[in-house]
């Protein structure tokens, strides 16, 4: 995915690598599908941990649970009338729940 194949015991100048990295991006790449879905198929594949405000709950969340909140999400898109030929640059959306 990346040209930028320096590996990072390899680094000598940061400064320099984060001037000149470039992500080689496929025109139609979706980390959805390309990413999250395909790790989705091992069910217990660990994607992230969680933790509250209060630092005292932590909740695991794995890859097929990322990608099932993800098509909720879509769906949830689609139904308000936004399609993906309305969608003009690459976006990634971070929500905080509350």
């Amino acid at each position: 995915m990346t040209k930028n194949t320096t590996k990072v015991n390899e680094i000598k100048d940061y400064d320099e690598l984060y001037k000149t990295f470039k992500w080689d991006v496929p025109k139609y790449y979706n980390f959805g599908f390309d990413v999250v879905d395909k790790w989705a198929e091992d069910r217990t594949k660990l994607a992230l941990i969680s933790i509250d405000r209060t630092g005292k709950h932590d909740r695991y969340h794995t890859f097929f649970d990322l990608c099932k909140a993800s098509d909720r999400f879509a769906n949830m898109l689609q139904n308000i009338g936004v399609c993906l030929s309305m969608v003009k640059e690459q976006i990634g959306i971070i929500m905080m729940k509350k």
